[in-house]
């Protein structure tokens, strides 16, 4: 949205504008020409208030259906190699990119660290083991950071306010966001969330597009590899439920 004005902003300024200006170019100064720009701004300005119902949707729809595309694709390449393993999110100071996904072909409880990949590749190997290899994907998340000035720091407040800037601000995909922590495990609660939650053995690997956001946003805060426990939704909210892991660097 330009300069973050909404349209129900544009169609009131215009709606009040006109229905002052119709009275006046018709009683007063008896233009037909004033009368009909005075009309105009009044259905410009309805046609802006109707137009504000529909922008939440609209843009999730069409990201909807640019994500659904990647996932198909994404989803065909990890049913081919057999991956049944959950992802770890990785900071950008490992990738030496954006934030991304790990996805080890052998399934592993730990990530064993890694300072730095060298050279940005699909097929990666993170350590000495021959069975040490996995898919180094993007992810949804992997771009979000670009919406806030700075990196949030890992506290439940900031990584809160960090969260609600992108997925309430930015994105307009969730009503509101709430973080707890324990130390290095952090429960994210999303309400009102505007993005399907499906069932798919993607999302089962990397998590759904919300689950991945955070778990991008997480990782990058703590400088430390994630991984989604737990992507649920219940009662109208989804429920995000990750752990850091302990000696990335």
């Amino acid at each position: 949205m330009l300069l973050g004005v909404r349209p129900w902003q544009v169609g009131g300024v215009l709606l009040v504008t006109g229905l002052g200006f119709l009275p006046l170019a018709h009683l007063l100064l008896a233009s037909t020409a004033f009368t009909a720009l005075g009309v105009g701004l009044v259905v410009i300005g309805v046609t802006a208030l109707l137009l504000d119902q529909t922008t939440v949707r609209s843009p999730t729809e069409f990201s909807m259906l640019m994500l659904e595309t990647g996932v198909e694709n994404l989803g065909a390449l990890v049913e081919e190699l057999g991956i049944d393993s959950s992802a770890f999110y990785l900071p950008s100071s490992v990738t030496g990119d954006e934030p991304m996904a790990l996805l080890p072909i052998q399934t592993k409880p730990h990530y064993p660290g890694i300072t730095r990949f060298a050279g940005r590749r699909l097929i990666v190997r993170y350590g000495p083991d021959r069975d040490e290899v996995g898919v180094l994907l993007k992810t949804p998340g992997s771009r979000v950071l670009h919406f806030l000035d700075s990196n949030p720091e890992p506290t439940p407040t900031d990584l809160e306010q960090g969260l609600k800037a992108i997925l309430v601000g930015a994105l307009d995909i969730a009503g509101g966001v709430t973080v707890n922590s324990d130390g290095q495990q952090l429960w994210v609660i999303v309400d009102h969330p505007r993005l399907q939650h499906r069932n798919l053995a993607l999302y089962r690997a990397i998590g759904s597009p919300l689950a991945s956001i955070i778990a991008s946003v997480v990782a990058e805060a703590f400088d430390a590899a994630v991984v989604i426990r737990e992507d649920i939704k219940r009662d109208g909210a989804a429920i995000v439920k990750l752990e850091v892991q302990n000696g990335t660097h």
